[in-house]
């Protein structure tokens, strides 16, 4: 017979005890197993914290340290963020391979790009396939108002019908103002002015995704003051 008493002659005090004495310790060994299991899948499939303040996403441009260094310096100024706040500009993107839309794609879905600056050409074909908000309604009323020459449309094609489209929140069919100029930007021409490859006609439009509202105005205005 067992030195172990049976369950039904202990006591409830005593059944506790013993699960104190031969089980309570592997029970926790398993626990602990299991929680370190979840939290490494959980690091391991969530994505790392985003801390930049804005990251923005140029296609066919060159742009200098100096440059770059000009334009976050810009944009800190116009939030009045602090000097170590990560403004993050992308120069990688090249039009002319169409891998790099698939990229552009990952990271919008990702959170991880808020603006993007394209010549006219290349923002067309974004534009084309609904990677923008339309900033006709994006707008404050005084940025809007102040840069209603700059707006430039663009054609975009919807596989949803125009009632479907409407009802869901979706854009159909039609041409919307995606993009601002920046033509006729002077921080932008002074910083591309030496670049040996850059954007004709270069057009900035906010990624559909992005919810960073303030600081791409905080672009906007270091770009077209």
């Amino acid at each position: 017979m067992s030195d172990r008493k049976s369950s039904r002659q202990m006591t409830t005090g005593q059944k506790i005890q013993q699960f104190k004495d031969y089980y309570l310790g592997g029970t926790i060994a398993v626990i602990a197993v299991a929680a370190l299991i979840i939290f490494m899948v959980t690091r391991f499939l969530s994505p790392a914290k985003d801390e930049a303040a804005l990251r923005v996403a140029v296609f066919d441009t060159e742009l200098s340290s100096e440059a770059l260094e000009k334009l976050e310096h810009a944009v800190r100024a116009s939030l009045n963020l602090p000097e170590d706040a990560r403004i993050v500009v992308d120069t990688g993107f090249v039009s002319t391979n169409t891998n790099e839309y698939a990229r552009l794609s990952v990271l919008a879905a990702d959170g991880r790009v808020d603006a993007v600056i394209a010549g006219e050409e290349a923002f067309a074909e974004l534009a084309g396939y609904g990677y923008f908000k339309d900033l006709s309604l994006y707008l404050p009323e005084d940025l809007k108002s102040s840069y209603a020459e700059e707006l430039l449309t663009f054609k975009y094609d919807s596989d949803v019908i125009a009632e479907d489209a409407q009802q869901n929140g979706e854009l159909a069919s039609g041409e919307y103002a995606f993009g601002l100029s920046l033509s006729g930007s002077s921080i932008w021409n002074s910083m591309t002015a030496d670049s040996a490859v850059k954007a004709e006609n270069p057009v900035l439009g906010v990624i559909l995704e992005s919810e960073n509202d303030v600081n791409i105005e905080g672009l906007i205005r270091a770009l077209t003051e």
